[in-house]
């Protein structure tokens, strides 16, 4: 329709939501194809070159194609910064902190979620301060600083209780339960990921459901209880190969293999 009315500004507009869209279903290939298309119609605007370039280090970060994604961030950092939308640069100095958090630097990784929190506390938009906070955990998470861990998910999650966000809510609440289940709140903790997990399926979230799963598997082998951990590693790595989602692969095909030690959060 936009393109019969002739109309460049609304073209660009849904070539990028139709991006958006195959991106979320993990149709990559589709995806990257649409970006490509709305780049090419870019004629210098700054924000849709900043956007474009965006989705596809995306796209490359959810493949672990990180090196790549790198070059597409920094050429998205200096078009967004050239832009007037500061929720832009907010979102492409995110995603340069879960570049890093995947390639294991998480001194960068902190770096880069902490200026992006700057950016999106300065603007009021809550739900990237959701994101970062939550993002900020996920690093003292990987690192095993479960104390600081917590206070940071407890934070992004009772924010995005507050604004009604449910995807934020359950992206915390997933970890959250681990945690609490790591404490000594064994079962409560437990069924804390699984209802979180429950939840992410039903909004069709692939994401939170597969790592809530992979997180509740963890803690089902660590109980000795694999008949009840292996459907949901097969759920967490059929959402995985689905939705391009390298990590939930890496993760679910660590969990299936008998561990050398036991599993720890380092």
């Amino acid at each position: 329709l936009a393109r019969l009315e002739d109309d460049p500004a609304l073209t660009q507009e849904c070539i990028a939501a139709a991006a958006n869209l195959a991106h979320e279903r993990g149709l990559n290939d589709e995806a990257e194809a649409l970006w490509g298309e709305a780049l090419a119609q870019a004629d210098g605007d700054v924000a849709t070159v900043a956007r474009c370039k965006l989705g596809m280090a995306s796209r490359r970060i959810r493949g672990g194609e990180l090196e790549r994604a790198a070059t597409l961030l920094d050429e998205a950092l200096e078009a967004a910064r050239g832009s007037t939308d500061r929720i832009l640069v907010g979102r492409v100095l995110n995603n340069q902190g879960l570049l890093h958090y995947w390639a294991g630097r998480y001194d960068a990784a902190l770096k880069a979620f902490r200026s992006a929190l700057r950016v999106r506390e300065g603007i009021g938009y809550t739900a990237g301060v959701v994101i970062n906070h939550h993002n900020i955990g996920d690093v003292h998470f990987s690192r095993g600083d479960l104390a600081r861990a917590w206070v940071a998910f407890d934070r992004s999650h009772e924010l995005a209780k507050e604004m009604g966000w449910e995807r934020g809510v359950l992206l915390n609440d997933v970890y959250l339960g681990f945690i609490d289940a790591t404490r000594g709140q064994r079962e409560e903790g437990l069924q804390r990921v699984l209802h979180a997990t429950e939840r992410a399926e039903a909004i069709n979230d692939a994401e939170i459901a597969a790592n809530g799963a992979v997180m509740a598997a963890r803690l089902l082998l660590e109980d000795d209880r694999p008949d009840q951990a292996e459907p949901l590693l097969a759920r967490a790595r059929e959402l995985g190969r689905s939705h391009g989602l390298r990590a939930i692969l890496d993760a679910v095909d660590g969990l299936s293999q008998p561990p050398k030690a036991p599993i720890s959060l380092s």
